[in-house]
């Protein structure tokens, strides 16, 4: 099953503009025992977690499918939820190119000069709302998509930067991890 979660973009202004998380859930129609459902981030930052839950199925325990729903999602920013695209594919591979040898002070000073372009550009072209696509916000994302599967606590499996998003999730949110 394939949702949208509105979130707020701005959580210190909840009232404000709102953007859509994408979410997939995968439900085994033979599961005996519902606990919840499992969220599962692949990492990144910056990758999409729609297909995860079905990459997933195959190689994870069949006693998991049988209590927990699969969920990926998108993160702020990423895939289908409200994505920052600072530059065009051709744009990237311009850049990538160009591959200075950042060890030597010119390929160092290249990289630097590009990378500051790139922020301008972002900047101009996102302006303010930029600061909403952070790892805090995200994980706030985390403990709305857990209220609208309907479970009171999270279940959550992150890879690499995944492990990061879990973590600040768990700071703020102490009384809702599933122990």
């Amino acid at each position: 099953t394939c949702g949208k979660v509105p979130v707020p973009l701005d959580y210190a202004n909840p009232d404000g503009a709102s953007i859509d998380i994408e979410v997939l859930r995968m439900h085994d129609d033979r599961q005996t025992s519902r606990i919840g459902s499992l969220l599962v981030n692949p990492g990144g930052p910056g990758a999409s977690g729609l297909p995860l839950p079905i990459e997933l199925a195959s190689d994870i325990s069949d006693n998991i499918l049988q209590h927990f729903d699969l969920v990926g999602f998108d993160p702020r920013g990423v895939g289908l939820s409200s994505p920052i695209r600072c530059v065009s594919n051709t744009e990237k591979d311009q850049l990538y190119a160009l591959d200075p040898d950042i060890r030597t002070a010119q390929g160092f000073a290249i990289a630097k000069q590009d990378e500051d372009e790139v922020a301008q550009e972002c900047t101009a072209k996102y302006g303010a709302s930029l600061a909403d696509y952070n790892t805090v916000y995200t994980a706030m994302d985390l403990d709305r998509i857990r209220a609208a599967m309907g479970d009171s606590q999270l279940n959550y499996l992150g890879f690499s930067y995944g492990t990061e998003l879990g973590t600040v999730y768990a700071h703020l949110f102490p009384g809702t991890i599933r122990v």
